[in-house]
């Protein structure tokens, strides 16, 4: 968690030979290095890294001014990290919400709207039939015997006829 200078890369390779990294580099001709770790909240998050072709290029001064920066990088991906986290738990709460608006508005065996949304739609086609000075026409269906069956064939057995009367009466609409 603190900057690290090697001054002298090739010196630094010769004691830590299985060191690929410093291999890479010394090939590229550089010759000293200076590592600055970027810690956010406690955490490593990454490194600012820098070279040099000359050999004892960095000084102390090079060390407090980069450990600044780091600082500001770091303060910038965090906050980067955070806003990245907000805009992902907004995307699922706007999921969460359209379902529980769905489930809010239809019934759980047959999956038609409910009472709640019948309700609301009669009030804008009401309004909209006023506006256009037209006509509104309303079905209402009742299926006969129901109980009957029900109490007969069992609740599974009348809850598969509710949900074929939906499937039968929804696959015939024309419109919304």
């Amino acid at each position: 968690r603190e900057p690290r200078v090697l001054h002298d890369l090739e010196e630094y390779l010769g004691r830590h030979p299985d060191s690929d990294s410093t291999r890479r580099i010394v090939e590229e001709g550089m010759r000293s290095s200076l590592t600055v770790p970027l810690v956010a909240l406690g955490r490593a998050v990454g490194f600012l890294f820098f070279s040099s072709r000359q050999a004892r290029a960095y000084s102390e001064e090079h060390v407090r001014l980069l450990r600044q920066v780091a600082g500001e990088v770091s303060h910038i991906l965090e906050k980067s990290r955070l806003y990245d986290e907000l805009l992902e738990t907004k995307v699922q709460l706007e999921r969460a919400n359209t379902t529980l608006a769905r489930l809010a508005a239809e019934d759980p065996l047959t999956g038609v709207a409910n009472r709640r949304v019948f309700d609301q739609r009669l009030d804008e086609e009401w309004r909209r039939a006023q506006r256009a000075q037209g006509s509104l026409a309303v079905l209402m269906i009742d299926v006969d015997e129901f109980k009957a069956f029900n109490d007969r064939h069992g609740h599974a057995a009348g809850d598969r006829c509710l949900v074929e009367v939906a499937t039968a009466l929804t696959s015939n609409l024309r419109r919304a």
